[in-house]
């Protein structure tokens, strides 16, 4: 018999979504794929929502065997979907019905959903065509360790600081369109684990990398590298990015830094792998609209 719920243990959840996350076949970008690590980001920086109305599980004769889960913004009224990850052959049955109940749980919250899948997962893809998603664009997530690393000793890291507040804030938001944190919210989130450091030319910034360390979990994330059109073809960005890996390495806990870059963006990888990165995933970024996933259902589309 199968029953769509939430989960008997949020333990249990993180094991099942990191064990599925391994896999390339469902891999999903950004949830992780260490059972720790899952637990503390729902336990602490999941959503903005209820963790019961925003994850949802189903059971196939008491044993888990799917899971999914919307990482919600209150504000923008979106999510980043996790999942669905479903381990029995019924998957898309199942997938309708975790869905389904999630949608009703959350319902008039969001109005958009974002989903990052691998390439290779077949099963998410025909999900994201079920619900009339938009295919955005083709991500490719790079991955630098200790061992790969490149660059010579960088001169000291040059934080962000007032003066610069409002230059950031624009190259941010001509640079990131709807970007799941605003400038305001870097800004916000600084601290001595979360950086922006920023390269000043001629009294100006000329560009800003932002980056977050994770030693409890022996990882670092480049989030956001942005270069001002005056400081373009100067240097700028590799030397940005180089900063941020003297920072991210500086704790000794860290064993590898991760980031996400457009697959079009030609130039930005090649600086990255001069630097030492090397691809580990390819994911498709989709965004569902609510409303339109109604009028798939009421035949309207």
């Amino acid at each position: 018999m199968m029953e769509i719920r939430k989960p008997d243990s949020y333990a249990e959840a993180a094991e099942f979504i990191a064990k599925m996350n391994k896999k390339k076949s469902s891999h999903t970008g950004y949830c992780g794929t260490e059972a720790d690590e899952v637990l503390h980001t729902l336990e602490n920086d999941f959503s903005d929502f209820p963790l019961d109305d925003s994850l949802i599980a189903a059971y196939k004769d008491g044993e888990l065997v799917g899971l999914l889960g919307i990482d919600g913004d209150e504000d923008q009224k979106t999510g980043e979907l996790w999942g669905p990850f479903i381990d029995i052959p019924e998957w898309e049955d199942t997938a309708v019905k975790m869905w389904d109940k999630l949608v009703s749980q959350l319902a008039g919250k969001i109005e958009k959903a974002f989903g990052f899948y691998n390439i290779a997962n077949a099963e998410c893809e025909l999900f994201m065509e079920m619900g009339a998603a938009v295919k955005n664009r083709e991500d490719v997530i790079l991955r630098i360790t200790r061992e790969d690393i490149r660059t010579t000793n960088q001169p000291a890291i040059e934080e962000i600081s007032e003066p610069y507040y409002k230059d950031f804030q624009q190259l941010h938001e001509e640079s990131f369109k709807n970007a799941y944190y605003t400038a305001a919210e870097i800004l916000e989130k600084s601290d001595e684990y979360n950086k922006t450091i920023i390269e000043i030319k001629n009294g100006k910034m000329a560009g800003y990398v932002y980056c977050e360390a994770r030693p409890d979990f022996s990882e670092g994330d480049i989030h956001f590298i942005a270069v001002s059109p005056s400081g373009r073809n100067q240097g700028t960005g590799r030397k940005l990015i180089n900063h941020a890996l003297s920072y991210l390495f500086s704790f000794k806990e860290i064993t590898n830094i991760i980031l996400c870059v457009d697959a079009g963006n030609k130039a930005a990888l090649k600086v990255y792998g001069s630097s030492g990165f090397s691809e580990q995933h390819r994911l498709n970024f989709y965004t569902l609209d609510f409303k339109k996933i109604e009028a798939v259902k009421a035949g309207q589309l």
